[in-house]
């Protein structure tokens, strides 16, 4: 059995304990959240570990409260093939405490996700303006060296050599 397979095997305590490394320590701090317990100051849930038992995936989906329309951090994660190598399914780290810009809606405000032929070409230039890159809603927090050395602990604690990953942005880390 893989890794991420054996590890959503554990308790959820356990399991959380453990994908908790892939979280950088700077966002518990910079949005005063409780690394133990995944609650903000009004304590409400704002870190959500996804990780049922019998999968082969894994996500952590953090906001600074639980009705905020896009997350600080988001991963997911999962076993690949070779049993040796994590792969890095998709990452995302917003700064949520600047505007939000709808490049990921059209201009009637639908969703984009399965209609990358249309663009909302108002927001864009915005978000340009504001110094974003294409595709971006938000800037990031610049925590990829953080994140990395996350992945890697993580790594080194499940026995896995390598990290295997295809990009669909890169801005946003």
């Amino acid at each position: 059995m893989a890794r991420i397979s054996r590890l959503n095997c554990l308790t959820e305590e356990e399991k959380c304990g453990v994908y908790r490394l892939l979280i950088p320590n700077k966002i518990f701090k910079l949005f005063e959240i409780d690394p133990e317990t995944g609650k903000n100051k009004q304590k409400e849930q704002v870190v959500c570990y996804e990780c049922p038992e019998g999968s082969a995936e894994a996500s952590i989906e953090i906001k600074a409260n639980p009705s905020d329309q896009d997350p600080i951090f988001y991963i997911e994660v999962s076993d690949s093939r070779d049993l040796i190598q994590l792969q890095w399914d998709f990452i995302l780290i917003n700064d949520i405490r600047v505007p939000r810009f709808n490049t990921d809606v059209t201009v009637e405000g639908k969703d984009r996700w399965f209609h990358w032929d249309t663009r909302n070409l108002p927001e864009e230039i915005r978000a340009v303006e504001a110094g974003l890159a294409p595709g971006q809603t938000r800037p990031g927090l610049r925590l990829i060296d953080e994140l990395n050395q996350c992945l890697d602990r993580f790594c080194l604690t499940l026995g896995l050599k390598s990290i295997f990953m295809e990009a669909l942005f890169y801005h946003n880390a």
